[in-house]
Order: structure tokens, then C-alpha cells, then sequence
């Protein structure tokens, strides 16, 4: 009992190298459904890491005891016969709570991710700027920069009244199409 709850330990204190190695920072704008399965790959990247380090940490640990007892009893054979099993059994028992903590562990952290698409649908009804100049009665497109679910973002644009030119304050009416804003004058 004493050997396994040390193994658990050993395992628990390997979480955290592992989790300084993996830590891994990528920001990464991709859009759509690719920018969930990109997450969710780090994720499981870095679960498979760490349970990788779990279990090389654990695996030295007893090998480490196990050579410890061959030279210290005069029983050779005894000894790796009669400790074997509860070497294996603390093995196992520390490798499978130590995979069920990091399972828990990276369900808990993908809980906390979040989308960062931008859904240019909520820029309706915001103000915004004229970045380029937007020629009249829709016969051109120009540029505006609005802010959308918490980010300045630029978007083309067109407008059904007079030129709107740069610095212009403007009201996001409707949006055409992907991403073309349709303005007005504020």
C-alpha cells in the first residue's frame, strides 16, 4: 500500500515538468469548425504527453525498487517471484489513477475553451468608422472598422446614400453576403 501511494505521488509530481514542457501557446486564426478540431489536437497532445511521462516516471520507479530488493535480500529468486505481483499491482493501480486524473484534468480544461469566431451577424446596429472611402449608391466598396464581440475588426462596405469618406461616423445597417456591411450615416 505504502509503494503505491508513493507511486502516485511520483506520478502526481511528474504533472508538473509536464505540464511546463507542454505547456504550448499557438494562436491560431482559423475559421469556422477547423478552429475546434485544432484545439481540441493540442489538447490531446498534450493529455498523451503527459500520461507519457506518467508512465516512463512510474516505470523507472519500480524497476528502480525492484533492483533495490534484488541486492539487498539473500532470497534472490524469492524475492522477484513473491514481489513481482505487488509491484505489478501498484504499477497498474498508480499508471490507471494517474490516467483517470489527467483524463479529468483535460476534461475540466476543455470545458474552458471558447470559440473565438466572430460572427459578423452581431456587428448589425453598431457604430463604426470609414477606414476607406466608400463611393455612393453602392457602386464601389470601401472599408469600416466596427467593433464586434469585443474586437476592432475592418469589414468592406457600401452604402446606398451619398460618398462617405474617411474618419465618416457610421451605423451598420444589414450585412451582405459572408462579410459585406451594409452602412449608413450616423
Amino acid at each position: 500500500m505504502r509503494k503505491w501511494l508513493i507511486l502516485i505521488l511520483i506520478g502526481w509530481l511528474a504533472l508538473i515538468p509536464a505540464a511546463a514542457f507542454a505547456d504550448v501557446d499557438i494562436d491560431v486564426d482559423i475559421h469556422k469548425t477547423k478552429d475546434k478540431t485544432v484545439k481540441e489536437k493540442l489538447l490531446k497532445f498534450k493529455a498523451a504527453l503527459i500520461l507519457a511521462l506518467v508512465v516512463q516516471i512510474t516505470d523507472k520507479a519500480a524497476e528502480s525498487e525492484t533492483l533495490v530488493n534484488q541486492t539487498n535480500e539473500n532470497n534472490f529468486e524469492f524475492d522477484l517471484v513473491h514481489k513481482s505481483k505487488s509491484e505489478a499491482k501498484s504499477i497498474a493501480g498508480a499508471g490507471i489513477t494517474s490516467m483517470f486524473l489527467v483524463a479529468w484534468v483535460m476534461r475540466g480544461l476543455s470545458r474552458l475553451q471558447a470559440s473565438g469566431t466572430v460572427n459578423v451577424r452581431n456587428a448589425v446596429g453598431t457604430t463604426g468608422t470609414v477606414y476607406l472611402r466608400i463611393p455612393a449608391h453602392g457602386t464601389g466598396r470601401g472599408k469600416v472598422t466596427v467593433e464586434v464581440q469585443g474586437r476592432s475588426m475592418e469589414f468592406p462596405a457600401v452604402t446606398d446614400g451619398d460618398t462617405l469618406e474617411t474618419g465618416t461616423q457610421v451605423t451598420v445597417e444589414a450585412v451582405e453576403g459572408e462579410d459585406l456591411l451594409k452602412v449608413a450615416r450616423s
